[in-house]
């Protein structure tokens, strides 16, 4: 893949979007027949083209050289990659739906494609984006926290997005109940920008309760996933959206969080990309509150007071450090409170 051609700065509004001719559609639709039909995540994209040289030469690989290129793959993966052929138009026909209905199916070879990502080891081949995606969203602060605030934990979610959102900067989070809702809804009432990256497909909102929410963000920010999209939401894929609310951003701020949880991923996200993390410094810290303790204790940004939001603010402006390839694949960390289940993310 030639991760080289994202170019950020260049992004026009959405809404005037027409789809860059550097990918044509046939190969589009190609990687639309791998991700979304064969389920072939990030990793297994960025080995395939490897050792088959091109997103073409996958669909002419027999089973043995598919095995050899990712032992990842699942048999019924394999078989799947194999028969796929007939199933290109289709997915050339889902995109042309979905540009129609306002939901841009971007790659990462289009100039459209956030530049954010591009230095992820694993980027997302595809992205879905229903709103728009602007070049001041480099400004960005990630929002994260438990799903199950205290009234407090919520109001000072709702009251920091707007501060951010007064100065300019956009605010991203997951679209969660709790503290992501909450971040969202607070740069919408300062009549800022938000985005909302999504553990689900881009046409099937997770959670339901969350659905009018989306649609006013799509309105005055962006909803993204890197999912089919009418992909259900799974622990894997919740968890995976860590790393894109990271890389969407120039810091992480943890508002509110147990002593295990998604939001201590994105933290630790934040960190592996060299960017800073900031937690609210509650004087009653509570067992929601322990993952504020534990950052703070190794070292994470204060957020007590009105002179810590305005260093933040200063420092989330400066451009965001570039970002080092991994050298390695790293699965998400096992942080939640719930061993794992998706009732965590409701």
């Amino acid at each position: 893949m030639r991760l080289s051609n994202c170019i950020f700065a260049a992004l026009p509004t959405m809404n005037d979007h027409k789809p860059d001719k550097s990918l044509d559609d046939n190969e589009r639709a190609l990687r639309a027949a791998l991700v979304w039909d064969a389920g072939v995540g990030p990793a297994g994209f960025r080995k395939l083209v490897a050792h088959c040289g091109s997103t073409a030469a996958i669909f002419e690989a027999h089973a043995g050289q598919l095995a050899a290129a990712d032992s990842r793959l699942s048999a019924e993966q394999i078989a799947i990659i194999i028969e796929l052929g007939p199933r290109i138009a289709e997915c050339a026909g889902r995109i042309s739906n979905l540009q129609a209905n306002d939901t841009h199916v971007i790659s990462s070879e289009d100039r459209q494609y956030p530049e954010a990502f591009c230095g992820l080891r694993n980027p997302p081949p595809l992205v879905c984006v229903r709103g728009q995606i602007l070049p001041q969203d480099r400004a960005a602060v990630a929002m994260v926290g438990t799903r199950t605030p205290t009234r407090e934990d919520f109001d000072r979610a709702f009251g920091l997005a707007e501060a951010f959102a007064r100065a300019g900067i956009t605010v991203v989070s997951g679209l969660a109940l709790g503290i992501d809702s909450g971040a969202h809804r607070g740069a919408m009432q300062a009549a800022g920008r938000t985005i909302g990256v999504l553990g689900s497909g881009i046409e099937r909102i997770y959670p339901p309760e969350n659905e009018a929410l989306a649609e006013e963000i799509a309105s005055s920010g962006a909803l993204l996933s890197e999912l089919a999209p009418d992909a259900a939401p799974a622990v894997g894929t919740l968890m995976a959206r860590n790393r894109l609310v990271a890389a969407l951003s120039n810091a992480t701020v943890v508002v509110a969080s147990g002593a295990r949880g998604g939001s201590l991923v994105t933290a630790e996200q934040s960190r592996n990309q060299g960017k800073p993390v900031a937690a609210v410094d509650w004087a009653d810290m509570n067992l929601k509150r322990l993952g504020n303790q534990q950052l703070l204790a190794e070292g994470a940004m204060p957020l007590g007071n009105d002179e810590d939001l305005n260093k933040l603010i200063e420092l989330v402006r400066q451009p965001a450090p570039a970002l080092p390839r991994l050298l390695e694949e790293q699965a998400p960390p096992k942080h939640d409170d719930d061993g794992q289940q998706l009732s965590m993310f409701d």
